[in-house]
C-alpha cells in the first residue's frame, strides 16, 4: 500500500550532504545583539536628544574658547585665577558631557583626573612664575590622557611607554580629524527637530520649518529696522529737548558722568568690543580642537591611528643593528668614564667634602664642567635607549652582554649626576638659592632617579616605563604645587640672619613674586646691616607702589585684570599692612570680586 512520506523524511536535494545538519537558529537569534554604549552611532545618526547634547556642549566650548583668549592664558604675567578657572571649567564640562554619554570613570581615569585638578591649582595659588608655560603643557597633556583613559581609547590598557603614542594621537590626530564636526553638530543639534515617521512627513516638516524660519528672519529684520529708527528718533528728541532747556541739559550731562564712573559703557567701547569680537573669532578654533578631542573619543572616530600590534611590530623590526657593535661602543664608553674618574678624582669629589681646589672660586668651580656633565648624562640616556631599541637579538630577550654593559654605563652616569649635583649644592651653600639654581637641582634629582630605575631594570627586567611616568608626574606636581619663590626667599634670608653667610642679594628677592615679601620684612626688621635694612625697605616700598598702581588703575596698562589674581599675592602682600592700612589690604584681596 502506497503511503506518503512524513515531512521529516524528505529526501535531500542534489548536492546536499546526507549528514545530519545542526539545528539552525531562528532569524531573530541570527541578528546581532542591539548595539549599546555611547560609541555605536555617529553624531549624524544619533537620536535628536543626543544631537542636542552635542550641540549644547559645542556652544559651551565656543564660550570657553573665548575665555581662553580673553583671560590671556598664553601670557605668563597674567597667570592667576583665570588660568585655573579655565582648566577647571574645561574638566567640569568634559566630565558632564562624558557622563551624559555613558562614559563612567574608572580607577585609572580617576587618578589622572586628580592629577589634572592638582595641575590646575598652582596658577591661582602662586600666579606668575618662570615655568608657567611648562605647567600649561603638562596640564594639557594630562587632560588629553584623562580623556583617553575615560573613553578607553588608549593604545594599551596598562601604563607603559605607549603612552607617548597616546599623547601624539590625542594631541594631533583625533582633534584635527574631528574638529570641523563642531559646525555640523551645531547645525544638526540646534537647527533640526525630531524626524517624522515617514519620508513624506519628514519632507513636509522640513518645508514647514523652512517657512517658519523665513518668517522669523523677516520679523527679526523688521524689528531691528524699527528699533534703529526709534533709536534715531529718540536721540533726536533728547537732543532737541536738551538744547531747549539748560536744566534738562545739565541733567543729561550729570547722567552721562554717572554712567562713565560706573563703567556701564565699558563693554560698549569700540576698541574693547572689537577686541572681544576678535577673541570670539579666535575662540572658535579652540572650541573645534576641544570638541574634536571629546567627540572623537566618544564616538570612536579616528582614534585607532596607532595600535599596540603595530607598535610591537615596529619594535621588532627596529632590531636591525648587530649587538656586537653596540657592545664595543658601550665598552669604550665605560673605559673612557673609568679613566675620567681615575684621573680627575681629586677635582671631582672635592665638592662632596666642601673643599675647593686651589685657584678656584666657588662660582668658577661650580660652573666649570657642570653643564658638560649634564650634557653627558643626557647623551648616555639616549645611548642606552637606542642600544635597547636597535640591537639585534635572537629572541625577545635583551642580550646579556648588552644588559651588563648598558647597566654599567647607567651606573657610571649616576656617579656623574651625583658629581654635578654636588657642585650645584656647593654653589647654593655659598651664594644662596635662585630660581635657576632651584630648577636645575630639581632636574638633576629627576635625572638621577631615572638612571637609578634604569640600573634596577638592568638587574631585573620589569615595566620600567610605568615608574618613570609616575616619577615625572610626581616631580612635576611637586614643583607646580611648591611655593618656589617663597622657599627661595626664606632659605636665603634664614641663612643670612643665622650668620651662615655674610651677604644676601636683596635685588634677587625683589625680582621674585609677592611670596618673597615676608622674607623682605624679616630683613627690614632683623638684618644686622643697616644698608640691607634700607634695601629691603626700598624693595617693599616698590612692591607697595606697584600694587597700589594696579589696584587704583594709575598709569597706562597698569590695571591688574581680575583673572591675574592669586592667593599668594593677596595674602603675603597684606602682611606689610598695619591696622591703619587694614582696609587697603582688604580691598586688595577683594579687588577682583567687588
Amino acid at each position: 500500500m502506497e503511503t506518503s512520506p512524513a515531512p521529516a523524511t524528505a529526501l535531500p536535494k542534489t548536492g546536499e550532504s546526507l549528514r545530519e545538519e545542526p539545528e539552525q537558529p531562528s532569524a531573530r537569534a541570527q541578528q546581532p545583539p542591539p548595539p549599546t554604549g555611547p560609541a555605536v552611532y555617529e553624531s549624524r545618526g544619533a537620536p535628536p536628544r543626543a544631537r542636542l547634547v552635542d550641540a549644547l556642549y559645542a556652544c559651551a566650548l565656543v564660550a570657553l574658547g573665548f575665555c581662553f583668549w580673553e583671560w590671556q592664558l598664553l601670557a605668563p604675567e597674567y597667570a592667576g585665577v583665570g588660568t585655573s578657572l579655565f582648566f577647571l571649567l574645561a574638566l567640569a564640562l568634559s566630565l558632564g558631557y562624558l557622563h551624559r554619554k555613558g562614559m563612567c570613570q574608572n580607577r585609572r581615569s580617576l587618578a589622572v583626573l586628580l592629577v589634572a585638578v592638582a595641575g590646575a591649582l598652582p596658577f591661582v595659588l602662586y600666579g606668575e612664575r618662570d615655568f608657567n608655560l611648562m605647567l600649561l603643557g603638562f596640564e594639557g597633556t594630562v587632560c588629553l590622557i584623562w580623556v583617553a583613559f575615560t573613553c578607553k581609547t588608549s593604545i594599551n590598557s596598562r601604563l607603559s611607554g605607549l603612552v607617548v603614542m597616546d599623547c601624539i594621537n590625542q594631541m594631533f590626530v583625533v582633534p584635527c580629524a574631528n574638529g570641523m564636526r563642531l559646525f555640523t553638530t551645531l547645525v544638526e543639534g540646534l537647527g533640526q527637530r525630531r524626524k517624522g515617521r515617514s519620508h513624506k512627513q519628514e519632507q513636509q516638516q522640513l518645508e514647514q520649518t523652512a517657512t517658519r524660519r523665513r518668517q522669523r528672519v523677516r520679523a527679526l529684520l523688521l524689528t531691528i529696522a524699527l528699533l534703529a529708527v526709534f533709536a534715531l528718533v529718540l536721540v533726536l528728541i533728547v537732543t532737541l529737548l536738551g538744547n531747549s532747556d539748560t536744566q534738562f541739559d545739565a541733567f543729561l550731562t550729570t547722567a552721562a558722568d554717572a554712567l562713565k564712573q560706573l563703567n556701564v559703557l565699558e563693554y560698549l567701547d569700540l576698541g574693547a568690543l572689537t577686541q572681544r569680537i576678535l577673541h570670539l573669532a579666535l575662540g572658535v578654533p579652540v572650541a573645534c580642537y576641544l570638541f574634536g578631542l571629546l567627540s572623537g573619543n566618544v564616538y570612536r572616530r579616528h582614534t585607532s591611528a596607532f595600535k599596540q600590534a603595530h607598535a610591537e611590530e615596529a619594535f621588532v623590526e627596529a632590531h636591525v643593528l648587530p649587538a656586537t657593535a653596540f657592545a664595543v661602543l658601550l665598552a669604550l664608553l665605560i673605559a673612557v668614564y673609568i679613566c675620567y674618574f681615575v684621573v680627575m678624582a681629586p677635582y671631582l669629589f672635592s665638592a662632596l667634602t666642601g673643599v675647593l681646589p686651589p685657584g678656584f672660586t666657588y662660582a668658577e668651580y661650580a660652573r666649570r664642567g657642570f653643564f658638560e656633565l649634564c650634557g653627558v648624562a643626557v647623551i648616555n640616556l639616549a645611548v642606552v635607549y637606542l642600544c635597547w631599541l636597535l640591537a639585534k637579538r635572537a629572541s625577545r630577550s635583551y642580550p646579556r652582554i648588552l644588559r651588563i654593559l648598558s647597566g654599567g654605563v647607567a651606573l657610571l652616569t649616576c656617579l656623574l649626576v651625583i658629581t654635578a649635583a654636588s657642585k650645584m649644592l656647593l654653589y647654593i651653600q655659598s651664594y644662596g638659592l635662585s630660581p635657576l639654581r632651584l630648577y636645575t637641582s630639581w632636574f638633576m634629582v629627576g635625572l638621577l632617579l631615572c638612571f637609578v630605575l634604569i640600573v634596577l631594570w638592568h638587574l631585573r627586567p620589569f615595566n620600567v616605563a610605568r615608574p618613570l611616568i609616575i616619577l615625572v608626574v610626581v616631580l612635576s606636581c611637586t614643583l607646580a604645587l611648591w611655593n618656589t619663590d617663597g622657599s627661595i626667599a626664606r632659605y636665603n634670608t634664614s641663612r643670612y640672619l643665622n650668620g651662615d653667610t655674610t651677604q644676601i642679594d636683596v635685588a634677587l628677592l625683589e625680582s621674585l613674586s609677592d611670596a618673597a615679601l615676608p622674607a623682605l620684612h624679616d630683613l627690614e626688621s632683623q638684618a644686622p646691616d643697616s644698608a640691607v635694612q634700607q634695601e629691603a625697605r626700598a624693595a617693599i616700598a616698590r612692591h607697595t607702589a606697584a600694587h597700589a598702581a594696579a589696584l587704583q588703575g594709575e598709569g597706562a596698562g597698569q590695571v591688574a585684570p581680575w583673572y591675574s589674581w592669586n592667593v599668594v599675592s593677596a595674602r603675603d602682600f597684606s602682611i606689610q599692612t598695619t591696622h591703619q592700612q587694614g582696609s587697603y589690604a582688604l580691598r586688595l584681596a577683594l579687588a577682583p570680586w567687588v
